[in-house]
């Protein structure tokens, strides 16, 4: 999945403000929380040795797993 490439939009006038993109973490957690604060995602990585991601992200991974 490294490397795939995900479109920005999904019509003319539906599109992300960036184009997604796929990474592969060795330890993950999910909740929102981490993402909307970047000093606590970088405490809770270095902490505890794993990498915060949102909860659709981790819903989908699972799934896939």
């Amino acid at each position: 999945m490294q490397g795939l490439k995900l479109e920005r939009c999904i019509n003319s006038t539906t599109c992300l403000p960036r184009a997604p993109v796929t990474v592969r973490v060795k330890r993950g957690i999910s909740a929102n929380v981490y993402l909307d604060n970047a000093a606590y995602w970088s405490f809770i990585y270095k902490k505890f040795n794993v990498t915060p991601v949102d909860m659709e992200s981790a819903a989908v991974a699972l799934i896939c797993l």
